[in-house]
């Protein structure tokens, strides 16, 4: 029994070190006569059996049932704490999970270790940096240091410093805490339920900030206009607000259990504010608005700390990452964690295929109730009707188009245009302007050749001819034709369709290097070339072009690289442009991947088109 009591002695002498003196009498003082003597050491231990371990020194816990901010959101019913978690409760924790085995020492840094305690442990994971420098600036000098240390075996706390809320605590260090005592962090979603009141709260203070409280400065939160000397201040100096809790806006930053977006990031949600943001930092608003923050989990700070809860976890449900998804597999992964899908709309995207998911509301890792609804937003395609190919490849790096841009492409361009003003329309021939389009201009420039009639010979009958008119009031493309190469385009319109949407022309490198593929290409269509393959002078359509895509795909997945339309490059050849490709009226041989010809900017006509890349 002696070596017991000896123990306990020992345990009370190192716990004192870091008392937060809420009481006149030595807080381990259980007889009543303001000593700490052998008769407090049975009934401590007696209480210790009984009641396992004892809280840290002045955890004041608050019962709340609130319910929730609705939308999916939990609310939090349960015990939350007055208080932020002050350096003396840390100290306290440090030092009986030093005696159980469950914290490590190594140059200052305070690891997680498997020790004695029932509580969930993060082997190896720092908790606390008992260096952690604090900031000097806003009035504070070495604001939100570390202000507990380590000597001799024994944690103790800077001298004024025992109710300042703990710092430079990391996420595992504060969880590390709560399972030592059965506790838990909130959710965020728990948090803003008790921070916000009863949904009227802006900020954990009220709906103001600084109304004119209890200090001659009319401020009644700790963030950057308060302006304190240590940065931080003893928790509760700002008085009570909402459910009789205290700080929930500034003094620090509060870790809590959510993730931010995905987990596998390993960032974790933080609320409140601190000493050193601004007041608009500190509101109890939620996602994608001010007052919703995160760091990574294993990075403590000088505005970090934390508030502990009890109580049962909510059931939620995380909201699965489903972006990029085709949207019949989103919907299966949302239903799988037992969410419904709520809201679909539709937009245009030049990066997401038609059919996948654009973006989701709730973000990735979102907590929700069981049975919340996630919003989609899915991929129209491009605005052109582009369809992209990623390509990776020494000449190319990029998303270049898989078709050569068709006359329904160009005539919607077109129209566009002409609504913004960054065309005209001058007889048949449509010319550059200087609109509202941000995309670069070629004002005056021949941009398209309204009215050619293309060529009639041999097997050919208006080859290449205009397929887009202008009817007075838009421009339309003759049926049958939507499908097929624009031609009669000059490298000025082609360049400024590309300028329009964001594109750009492919240099003649560039479209080597795509269309020979591994480089053992001869043709855009393979080694060889055939009239079964590619549209060249063997091929004979009447009309000359034929729709896009219609002799196959290869290569990188690319259609039309041999024959059909010649495809005019960003490359310069003397005062003209370089086309690579060969076309409809073009031999076998001009269809090559090295052959080639040019054309003045400023020239349409039936044989010519193009194909955008970004």
């Amino acid at each position: 029994m002696k070596s017991y009591i000896t123990i306990l002695a020992v345990a009370l002498f190192v716990s004192c070190f870091c008392l937060p003196g809420f009481a006149a009498c030595p807080s381990m003082d259980f007889t009543g006569d303001c000593r700490v003597d052998f008769e407090d050491f049975a009934v401590f231990a007696g209480q210790w059996l009984d009641e396992g371990i004892p809280d840290p020194e002045g955890m004041v816990w608050v019962d709340i049932n609130d319910p929730g901010i609705g939308g999916g959101r939990v609310g939090f019913n349960g015990e939350m704490s007055k208080y932020e978690t002050t350096n003396a409760q840390y100290c306290q924790f440090l030092n009986a999970a030093y005696a159980s085995g469950d914290i490590t020492v190594s140059d200052n840094n305070v690891i997680g270790a498997n020790g004695t305690n029932a509580g969930e442990d993060f082997v190896g994971e720092l908790y606390y940096d008992s260096d952690g420098a604090g900031k000097t600036s806003n009035g504070a000098t070495n604001g939100g240091a570390a202000r507990i240390h380590y000597s001799g075996g024994v944690f103790t706390v800077d001298p004024n410093f025992e109710n300042h809320p703990v710092t430079w605590v990391n996420w595992y260090g504060a969880t590390a805490f709560c399972n030592y005592y059965g506790w838990r962090l909130p959710t965020e979603w728990e948090w803003q339920a008790v921070a916000d009141y009863h949904g009227n709260y802006i900020y954990g203070c009220g709906t103001t900030i600084n109304p004119g409280g209890p200090f001659e400065s009319g401020i009644i939160a700790n963030y950057n206009s308060s302006i304190h000397p240590d940065g931080t201040t003893a928790v509760g100096a700002f008085g009570l607000y909402g459910y009789g809790m205290c700080d929930m806006a500034g003094n620090v930053f509060e870790w809590t259990s959510s993730c931010y977006n995905d987990c596998s990031s390993g960032i974790r949600a933080i609320r409140g504010g601190s000493w050193d943001w601004g007041s608009i930092d500190c509101r109890v608003s939620g996602e994608g608005q001010w007052g919703h923050w995160n760091h990574y989990a294993v990075d403590g700070s000088h505005n970090i700390g934390f508030r502990a809860c009890r109580g049962d976890a909510p059931i939620q449900a995380v909201v699965p990452n489903v972006v990029d998804m085709p949207l019949a597999e989103a919907e299966a992964a949302i239903a799988t964690a037992g969410l419904v899908v709520g809201t679909l709309t539709e937009e245009y995207s030049s990066t997401v295929p038609a059919g996948n998911i654009i973006s989701q509301y709730p973000y990735p890792g979102g907590e929700f109730l069981p049975g919340s609804a996630v919003n989609l937003v899915v991929s129209k395609g491009d605005v052109t009707g582009m369809v992209w190919v990623f390509i990776d490849e020494p000449n190319f790096t990029g998303y270049m188009s898989k078709y050569e841009t068709t006359n329904a492409q160009y005539c919607q361009f077109l129209n566009a245009a002409k609504s913004s003003g960054d065309i005209t329309i001058d007889g048949n021939n449509v010319l550059g302007a200087n609109g509202s389009n941000e995309g670069t201009d070629f004002i005056g420039e021949l941009y398209y050749n309204l009215a050619d009639p293309g060529v009639t010979v041999n097997q050919f009958i208006h080859a290449g001819a205009s397929r887009i008119h202008y009817n007075g009031s838009s421009f339309i493309v003759d049926s049958g034709f939507e499908n097929h190469p624009v031609t009669q385009v000059t490298w000025y319109g082609a360049t400024a369709f590309c300028n329009y949407y964001g594109y750009r022309l492919p240099t003649e490198w560039e479209w080597q290097g795509v269309a020979d593929y591994d480089g053992t290409y001869n043709f855009g269509c393979g080694i060889v070339i055939n009239t079964g393959i590619a549209n060249y002078w063997d091929s004979a359509p009447q009309d000359g072009t034929t729709s896009v895509g219609a002799f196959g795909t290869y290569g990188y997945g690319m259609c039309d690289m041999a024959g059909n339309a010649y495809e005019l490059t960003s490359s310069p050849s003397g005062g003209d442009k370089i086309m690579r490709g060969g076309c409809f009226v073009s031999v076998a041989g001009n269809c090559s991947v090295t052959g080639g010809s040019v054309s003045g900017p400023g020239i349409a006509n039936g044989s010519r088109g193009f194909r955008a890349c970004r």
